[in-house]
């Protein structure tokens, strides 16, 4: 049996039977041996495939023109040689804008601004992109280009797009924040938007996250994202946009205004700040009151010493608390830890995360006995408000005095 060997630099259609083609459409020096009984005709199919990018073309027959909200558009062009053969080798192409952009509009999440600039391969001559509407109508004006042999092989079109439209935006955040392994703890936020339609907004729509005080200095958020990105989980939903906050413990309990951008809407919402992993740390001072001939005073005073730190160390203030004790009254604390329109029993800690209650006994709830002394324990609970952490402290209190003298 005798052979015909083809050295295949192009698409090369054998026709072996009335109703039967292989096709070849190797894009490199490819031999290929073939027995002569099989062949009853050869054809070259049409244009060969080319390997020197010569020009670019937009494919305008796939696009929606304008572009309308919410409905991210795939960007197509087309690789060609000199001879208008389609370049089949993988070739890096660069896409940028021409001119500067409607607001939010962005071509694969990763360019907004002239200058910038994403490179993706070619695939069987074909280059694409997906190009995102944002905030504005307009036009953008879109360059597609090659470098080859020291030379910029480029071809521009312009897109008519619509803005994003919205119908909701809503803030969403958790109880807990992450160590971020940086003295920092990391709190995952997301914005959840709606279209007019009431459907999610399309996924790729461009949304932006600033801190809306510039005085604040010890938190900081991730600027930029975009609807259906992944969270810190890897996890993604439609309609939903992720960022994450970084912040210092010292701040707990603190509300942040996070500013957002999306589309048309520009708000800021109020985030507080949870407190994570809190140690409360009591102790009465003093841990003892008796009443005896030379303090024999109706009422003696005692305090609550309190403190509480985060998981990372950090004194949180502004931490409320409320105090509950089966004997005595508590009164007025220092004015720092008051706790504005509360009574006497709930405090709040200061910058050094330490707050002081203050309780009254009196000698009636421990009066005197036949044998003295009499001991009575004066057991206060401490609640950190917000959470499950509660502690006790006991206060014994002494009456020495006898009753007969």
């Amino acid at each position: 049996m005798k052979t015909v060997t083809f050295l295949v630099m192009l698409l090369l259609c054998l026709s072996l039977t009335a109703t039967t083609n292989i096709v070849i459409d190797k894009i490199d020096n490819t031999t290929v041996s073939i027995p002569v009984a099989e062949i009853d005709s050869i054809y070259f199919a049409e244009g060969y495939v080319g390997d020197e990018v010569a020009s670019i073309e937009f494919e305008p027959a796939i696009y929606v023109d304008p572009l309308p909200y919410g409905h991210p558009q795939a960007i197509y062009v087309l690789l060609y040689d000199e001879d208008g053969n389609l370049v089949y080798d993988a070739t890096p192409v660069n896409f940028t804008f021409v001119s500067q952009p409607p607001q939010g509009v962005n071509i694969n999440n990763e360019v907004y601004q002239p200058g910038e600039s994403v490179s993706v391969y070619s695939s069987n001559g074909m280059a694409t992109v997906t190009l995102h509407n944002g905030g504005e109508d307009g036009v953008a004006e879109i360059q597609a280009s090659v470098e080859y042999d020291g030379q910029t092989i480029a071809e521009t079109h312009c897109f008519d797009v619509l803005a994003t439209g919205l119908h909701s935006v809503a803030i969403q955040y958790g109880n807990n924040a992450f160590d971020s392994g940086s003295g920092l703890w990391r709190l995952p936020i997301s914005i959840i938007a709606t279209s007019p339609a009431g459907t999610p907004l399309a996924n790729g729509t461009a949304v932006w996250f600033t801190i809306g005080d510039t005085e604040i200095d010890w938190c900081s958020i991730v600027f930029e994202s975009y609807i259906g990105n992944d969270n810190i989980y890897g996890d993604s939903l439609p309609g939903v946009a992720n960022t994450t906050l970084y912040y210092d413990g010292a701040y707990s309990l603190q509300e942040v205004p996070v500013h957002v951008y999306i589309a048309d809407f520009d708000d800021i919402f109020m985030v507080e700040l949870p407190m994570n992993d809190p140690i409360l740390e009591t102790i009465p001072i003093p841990g003892y009151l008796e009443w005896n001939e030379d303090n024999n005073t109706d009422e003696h005073k005692g305090q609550i010493y309190i403190s509480i730190i985060d998981g990372l160390g950090n004194p949180v203030q502004n931490a409320t608390l409320m105090l509950s004790s089966t004997h005595g009254v508590f009164i007025e604390p220092e004015e720092q830890y008051q706790v504005p329109e509360h009574d006497w029993n709930y405090v709040q800690t200061d910058q050094t995360g330490v707050s002081h209650a203050l309780i009254q006994f009196f000698e009636y709830e421990c009066p005197p006995d036949e044998d003295p002394p009499n001991i009575v324990a004066g057991v206060v609970t401490i609640y950190l408000l917000g959470t499950d952490i509660s502690d006790t402290v006991t206060f014994a209190l002494f009456n020495y005095i006898d009753p007969n003298d």
